[in-house]
């Protein structure tokens, strides 16, 4: 009789928190009021789902190209920081690396600054062979770093000249 005053009481405990989900009732200050000019229509592959059209659609993005870009450089092993000047088109030579700037673009005036530079970077002591190439970007350098033993390279802005 014990044992079983105990279970009952043990599965009442558990239930508890099923039977204290209600769902609030509705007030009515709570209903969805469409925004102007929006329009709804039912997808045919799920009856009853409304699906929001948008009406404007979101502007292009912009940037603005620069014709150079303002590069660090780190030597690893000496610890020693470099300035680059690499303007778009023309090769650059750091240290035993090559770098190559196909594009440096700045958002317009008036948005957040960043620079976001397009380059190839080629290192001589690995027969020339590419180490890098792809976009670079000024605020996140982590985001499509290059992965080099021994130099850091990352963009610091874009210049008028």
């Amino acid at each position: 009789m014990k044992g079983t005053a105990a279970l009952s009481a043990a599965l009442a405990l558990l239930a508890a928190p099923l039977f204290a989900q209600e769902t609030p009732p509705e007030s009515p200050g709570a209903k969805f009021v469409p925004a102007p000019g929006t329009t709804y229509g039912e997808r045919p592959d799920a009856p009853g789902y409304i699906e929001e059209l948008i009406a404007e659609e979101r502007p292009d993005w912009r940037s603005v190209p620069q014709p150079v870009a303002l590069l660090r450089g780190l030597d690893k092993i000496s610890g020693r920081v470099t300035d680059i000047r690499a303007p778009v088109g023309d090769k650059v030579v750091y240290e035993r690396l090559t770098i190559e700037v196909d594009e440096c673009r700045e958002p317009p005036e008036g948005e957040v600054a960043d620079a976001f530079v397009f380059m190839k970077i080629e290192d001589a002591k690995l027969g020339g062979g590419p180490v890098f190439s792809g976009w670079m970007f000024a605020s996140s350098p982590a985001l499509s770093a290059m992965d080099h033993q021994r130099y850091d390279l990352w963009v610091l802005s874009c210049a008028t000249s």
